[in-house]
C-alpha cells in the first residue's frame, strides 16, 4: 500500500511518499516539495499544482492519502493555502486514490493511536521521542515532518 501524505504552504506544497510492505513495515519513499511558481496567476498556478500532483500520484500508483490542514484556531489563515487545500482535496475525489482524509493534529493523533501531546513534539520538537524512529527525522523542516506524519496516518486510516 502506497500513500501520501501532504502539508500545504501558500508557496510551497511539502508531500512525503510512503509505501507500506506486507510485513507492516513501512519504508520512506520521497519526501520532496512542489514550488508553486510566483509568475502565473491564481488560477494558473492552482492548474499547475494539480496536473503535478496527478503525475506524482500516478507515478507512484498512490491509494492512499492525507491532508495535513490548517488548525481551525489559527490566527493566520492564508487564502491562498485554502484555495491550494481545496484543489488537492478535489483530485483525491477524482483521483486513483481509493481513501483519503483531511486532517489536523487531533486527526493524525486518532489515526497513530497516540496523544496529540506526542505529535506537537514530534512536529515541533524535531521528534526527539523514543517512539519515533523515523531516519533524518531531526533534519526535516516542520512541514516535511507534518507530511510524513500525515502520510503515515493515511496508511492506517
Amino acid at each position: 500500500m502506497i500513500a501520501i501524505g501532504i502539508r500545504v504552504s501558500p508557496q510551497t506544497i511539502y508531500y512525503s511518499i510512503l509505501e507500506q510492505q506486507d510485513d507492516r513495515t513501512v519504508e520512506i519513499k520521497t519526501v520532496d516539495t512542489i514550488i508553486v511558481p510566483k509568475a502565473m496567476d491564481v488560477p494558473k498556478r492552482l492548474t499547475y499544482i494539480r496536473t503535478t500532483l496527478i503525475s506524482i500520484i500516478a507515478e507512484y500508483k498512490v491509494k492512499k492519502a492525507g491532508i495535513r490542514i490548517f488548525e481551525g484556531s489559527s490566527m493566520n489563515i492564508s487564502t491562498d493555502r485554502i484555495y491550494i487545500e481545496g484543489v488537492v482535496q478535489e483530485l483525491f475525489a477524482n483521483s486513483s486514490v481509493e481513501k483519503y482524509f483531511l486532517g489536523t493534529k487531533g486527526t493524525l493523533a486518532k489515526l497513530l493511536e497516540v496523544r496529540v501531546t506526542d505529535i506537537t513534539k514530534w512536529i515541533d520538537e524535531k521528534g526527539k521521542s523514543e517512539d519515533l524512529e523515523i531516519e533524518g527525522w531531526e533534519t526535516m523542516k516542520t512541514e516535511s515532518r507534518e507530511s510524513t506524519l500525515t502520510a503515515y496516518a493515511a496508511i492506517n486510516s
